[in-house]
């Protein structure tokens, strides 16, 4: 049966009432993963320099990561079977404005790493399903995570 509106298509329950449970899940992953830094080094002020440094910084940029997990979608919402083809992440700073886009076109994926985000920044995600014939559900929960400067 094809699927003639987008809210007809939904993720295994998880964008109904389940879905908070699932979306908690995520929160919880992106708050417990820690912020890295970006393994670069600082350069020391040379202390003949008298402090001036290279142009007034550091020039050290830490990054984090965000790990995001979600239940496959195994049926539409009529209850008619799912021909899933995929994912995709979407995310940015401000909530509801996802400026990033990430296609992950393997049904086996249900975790992925978003790495080298910069820090002192909040960002938001969201997750849609893809099935076979590009047909894309709504957003999922949002979930967000604020990397630390």
């Amino acid at each position: 049966m094809p699927i003639n509106n987008l809210r007809d298509f939904k993720m295994n329950n998880w964008i109904t009432i389940p879905r908070t449970v699932i979306i908690l899940f995520i929160i919880l992953l992106l708050t417990a993963c820690g912020g890295g830094g970006s393994g670069d080094t600082a350069t020391p002020l040379d202390p003949n320099q008298g402090g001036k440094g290279n142009g007034g910084g550091s020039g050290i940029t830490s990054y984090g990561t965000a790990t995001l997990s979600w239940l496959p979608p195994t049926e539409n919402t009529d209850g008619s079977a799912l021909t899933l083809a995929g994912y995709k992440i979407y995310y940015g700073t401000s909530e509801g404005n996802y400026t990033e886009v990430i296609s992950i076109d393997n049904v086996g994926i249900a975790t992925y790493v978003i790495d080298n985000l910069p820090a002192g920044n909040t960002y938001y995600f969201v997750v849609t399903a893809v099935d076979t014939d590009g047909i894309e559900s709504g957003y999922s929960e949002v979930g967000s995570k604020t990397i630390p400067a």
